[in-house]
């Protein structure tokens, strides 16, 4: 009886309501008259997740991954319905480490964007030094990424080890070069 009594008190201070809270509803976009989105998406693995980074992530695991790119692939068939053919003006991609996912998902979540919606952007992806080499080159220029945000906490090995960092200052500085010299359209 408390329980009840408590819950109805928060509900009610939060929302002016005793109803439910958690409800399906979504703005009716065509309303809004909302003709221009932004897209991010959020992809929560990485190699090895670093104590200081405050985002949501888990260390990758294959089977995860494979999950997680069904589960976006299912929310994006009803935003596809919520919204129609709706233009997409920037799509970025972030994480965790998203090229973590190059081979487990990401190219066919990519390929559902262009699909599902009009996009009329490049796309911008952040990555991790361990990841950049030719081949993974290839596999983001064939999604149609263009910029690329790498995380280089520092060109300082003794700082890298500090704060566990799983490179070393000349793996960085490869890693930037082969990206510049790659022609993205920002790195």
């Amino acid at each position: 009886m408390i329980k009840k009594l408590i819950r109805q008190t928060i509900k009610k201070s939060l929302t002016g309501s005793r109803g439910l809270v958690l409800h399906n509803d979504y703005p009716d976009i065509a309303k809004m008259n909302i003709k221009d989105l932004g897209l991010y998406l959020h992809i929560p693995f990485c190699m090895r997740p670093c104590f200081y980074c405050p985002y949501f992530k888990e260390k990758y695991n294959r089977k995860n991954a494979i999950d997680y790119s069904s589960a976006v692939l299912k929310e994006m068939e009803f935003y596809e319905n919520v919204l129609g053919n709706a233009s997409i003006t920037s799509f970025y991609i972030g994480g965790g480490t998203p090229t973590t996912m190059v081979g487990s998902g990401l190219e066919e979540i990519v390929e559902a964007v262009k699909q599902s919606f009009s996009l009329k952007c490049g796309i911008s992806m952040e990555t991790h030094p361990n990841d950049i080499a030719p081949s993974m080159i290839g596999k983001l220029k064939d999604m149609g990424v263009e910029s690329v945000s790498m995380g280089v906490e520092s060109f300082n090995d003794r700082f890298l080890e500090i704060i566990g960092r799983t490179y070393r200052s000349r793996k960085a500085r490869d890693a930037v070069s082969l990206l510049m010299e790659s022609e993205f359209k920002c790195v």
